[in-house]
């Protein structure tokens, strides 16, 4: 788990995987890998940062000229030799570093002001070295051939192989100098770097402290979507091996033993704003139980969020009370939140008395809380409202979105009015918006619905200049509105045409398709598509076995119905009352009344209402057979329960 760090000009080289200021902060002045100073005896478990030797001018070949008194220091570990100089009042763009033939290195700049040339070693890759200059202080690495014992840098051609990474055990004394040299970095570029560094190699489910750090340095340097990343990456790396909750407290109390004074309560409102958003809204909930302060408005934002895109608005309005009384003054994210929960729960009083609330602290509405609001008023069917709101809003100076006039196009189709739908894609266009997949599916379904299959056909042109691919959802509308006009030809047509497009078939065409043949009465044909389908790896619903057992009961094949029933509960879907009153129905037109009451008892038993199918199926059962008493009963017991008859009842 690594994150680059953001850097235009830092690029990696064609030659290296590393960033040129890759090893900053590491190797600069005296703070050469500080995790292992004064630790006795030491045998790093990471042998690519074994403690470095120090090299004898002895070893090397040096020769310097220029009048700049600096101090030059070479050291060494096993995969690397590491030039190390103070250039005090030097530029990076002064220093020239160079490989010459025969191993030598040649460091120069400042106009003549210094020049090193030096011999290394026989084992040093010099045409692959790197370096980089912070702070004066110029830092040369210089890799080594692989031999035994080596580390692979990697630094090889584009086909080299990648290194063997292993996840290693690390605790102790170590971990706590580890995890002490990222927080004591003296900037965040260089906390990042040490811990790209050594991210690789840890086991995180067993070794979190240097993550903790870095999210901790990150979140106090405000490079909060770095932080949010890699805070999101060690959350879903140890969901592998542990449950949400177990996970959450893992992470909180990592956090909370490093988090003190120097780190402000941003840290467990990060903790709250990405638990949120991965859908882990119950331990973001514990989280802002266990925090005890009120944390920054954006986590409880993020909080509310959550907890309404789970549909969770009873606890979201628990916590906003909560956050209300405690202290927080809401802002415009947080009114369009709540306002948006209302209309999602139909309560279009209680959202605009928030709206009046907001706009009376002077706290300008956005386009989403408008849009929000005029789909809870389409939802309710008060469409002439969300029309004078759509209005006004614009006469305010208010420009409407895309998904603005997707709301109030869909209203106006769910009423039957296509011709202001219509009007408002015109508008769409006038102001040069892009239609999307959601603008056209909307016209579509609704011109379908209505019978207009050839106007529906004739936006798919529109859809191609607009760059909109088409999909399934609008394949289905038009199979769907071809099936209602008994044209199941075309339809299977239509469904050869979308497979050509690689455009495959869900389990709605299936049962739009499978409805439709037994509508025409091609049983065998919607029997085959059904094994297609289960063939294809696509699950059938509740739809799909209604309408094949419904089926079934039409061709008095009753076996084969109730297998079916079996089947699908098997396949954990239970039926409902559409498939018992379909078995009842099925049982009642053979007159085996008994059977029909058998089922009528396990309905009953399993909890599911009759409706008034249920009951006229088995009130026309009873009168085919000749029993009157039987029928009248079973009326009376309908009465009794206030289900209406309907006219197939009655008669």
């Amino acid at each position: 788990m690594s994150l680059v760090p953001r850097n235009n000009s830092n690029s990696p080289t064609p030659f290296t995987p590393f960033p040129q200021d890759f090893w900053d902060g590491f190797f600069s002045q005296d703070r050469w890998l500080e995790p292992f100073r004064d630790v006795p005896f030491f045998r790093s478990p990471f042998p690519f940062l074994s403690p470095p030797r120090t090299v004898p001018y002895s070893e090397l070949s040096i020769e310097t000229s220029g009048d700049v008194k600096a101090r030059l220091e070479c050291k060494e570990i096993p995969e690397a030799h590491i030039i190390v100089a103070d250039l005090p009042g030097i530029g990076k763009s002064e220093v020239s570093v160079e490989a010459e033939g025969g191993g030598f290195v040649k460091i120069s700049g400042g106009g003549g002001r210094f020049s090193w040339r030096m011999r290394l070693p026989e084992d040093a890759k010099v045409d692959m070295m790197n370096w980089s200059m912070e702070n004066g202080v110029l830092t040369v690495i210089v890799p080594k051939f692989a031999g035994a014992g080596a580390f692979d840098w990697g630094c090889g051609s584009e086909s080299s192989s990648p290194r063997n990474v292993r996840p290693i055990e690390i605790t102790g004394d170590y971990m706590s100098k580890l995890t002490s040299t990222i927080l004591d970095s003296r900037t965040p570029e260089q906390a990042l770097n040490y811990f790209n560094l050594v991210s690789g190699q840890i086991n995180v489910t067993k070794n979190r402290r240097p993550h903790s750090a870095i999210i901790l340095v990150l979140i106090n340097a405000k490079w909060y979507l770095e932080a949010r990343c890699l805070l999101k990456g060690l959350i879903l790396e140890l969901l592998k091996t542990c449950a949400p909750r177990r996970v959450c407290s893992i992470v909180y109390k990592e956090l909370d033993r490093l988090d003190g004074s120097k780190f402000s309560s941003n840290v467990f409102g990060t903790l709250i704003i990405v638990l949120s958003e991965m859908g882990l809204v119950d331990e973001a909930v514990w989280v802002y139980h266990k925090l005890g302060e009120l944390p920054p408005v954006q986590a409880c934002n993020a909080l509310l969020n959550g907890l309404v895109k789970a549909g969770r608005c009873g606890s979201m309005w628990e916590i906003y009370d909560d956050v209300v009384a405690r202290g927080m003054v809401p802002n415009v994210i947080t009114y369009g939140t709540v306002i948006d929960a209302c209309c999602d729960e139909g309560d279009i009083e209680k959202a605009y008395n928030l709206f009046d609330e907001m706009v009376g602290k002077g706290i300008e509405p956005t386009i989403v809380i408008f849009t929000a609001l005029i789909r809870g008023l389409c939802n309710k069917s008060r469409l002439s409202e969300a029309v004078d709101l759509f209005s006004s809003m614009k006469d305010s100076g208010m420009v409407p979105n895309l998904y603005t006039y997707n709301t109030l196009m869909n209203g106006h189709c769910k009423m039957g009015d296509l011709k202001s739908a219509v009007g408002l894609y015109r508008e769409v266009l006038r102001h040069h918006l892009q239609p999307n997949v959601v603008t056209f599916g909307i016209l579509i379904d609704a011109l379908c619905k209505y019978g207009e299959v050839v106007t529906a056909r004739a936006f798919f042109p529109c859809m191609i200049k607009a760059h909109v691919p088409l999909n399934v959802f609008i394949y289905n509308s038009l199979i769907d509105a071809l099936c209602k006009a008994r044209d199941i030809s075309e339809a299977l047509t239509l469904r050869v045409e979308m497979e050509n497009l690689n455009i495959y078939p869900d389990v709605f065409t299936y049962s739009i398709l499978i409805r439709g043949l037994l509508e025409a009465g091609k049983m065998k044909e919607a029997d085959y598509l059904f094994w297609e389908m289960k063939s294809n790896g696509i699950l059938a619903n509740l739809v799909t076995y209604n309408s094949l057992i419904d089926g079934y009961c039409k061709c008095g094949n009753m076996e084969k119905a109730v297998k079916l029933c079996s089947q699908m509960m098997e396949e954990g879907i239970q039926p409902n009352a559409i498939t018992f009153s379909t078995l009842i129905d099925g049982y009642s037109q053979e007159g085996n009344m008994e059977a029909a009451m058998g089922v009528y008892l396990e309905m009953i038993i399993k909890g599911v209402s009759p409706d008034v199918l249920t009951y006229t199926a088995l009130i026309k059962g009873h009168y085919k057979k000749g029993d009157k008493n039987a029928a009248l009963k079973i009326y009376k017991e309908m009465c009794e329960l206030e289900i209406i008859p309907n006219a197939s009842t009655i008669h």
